[in-house]
């Protein structure tokens, strides 16, 4: 069997032990390091994640902000303040809080989707 144009001649792709798991976070991370990069990457995760979080709140695609963040709030009891600058503010400035506000963002995914 031929390998894919990919991969080195010999080297095969390891087994996976165990039922995958999403981590949507470190794609996004992966564009960091190139101009306006962490933008895109921050905007990448806060669409995800809305995306993946608005129909649990009873919320349409064309939501505004200030509904997003107030039924956030209700929903997991945070502050709305906190919630939008992490849901909606500017984009972090250095890789570490980027993957601080993955992590933040999938919290509160992980909050909202247990609600």
């Amino acid at each position: 069997m031929a390998q894919p144009p990919d991969r080195p001649a010999g080297r095969r792709r390891p087994a996976r032990g165990g039922p995958r798991v999403r981590k949507p976070w470190r794609a996004a991370v992966a564009y960091t390091g190139r101009g306006g990069a962490r933008d895109r990457a921050v905007e990448a995760l806060r669409t995800a994640a809305l995306h993946r979080m608005l129909p649990r709140l009873g919320l349409g695609p064309n939501a505004e902000s200030t509904a997003v963040v107030q039924a956030v709030s209700q929903r997991i009891g945070g502050d709305p303040n906190a919630l939008g600058h992490l849901l909606f503010g500017p984009p972090p400035e250095s890789d570490a809080d980027l993957v601080n506000l993955a992590n933040q963002l999938d919290d509160i995914e992980r909050q909202v989707a247990l609600s």
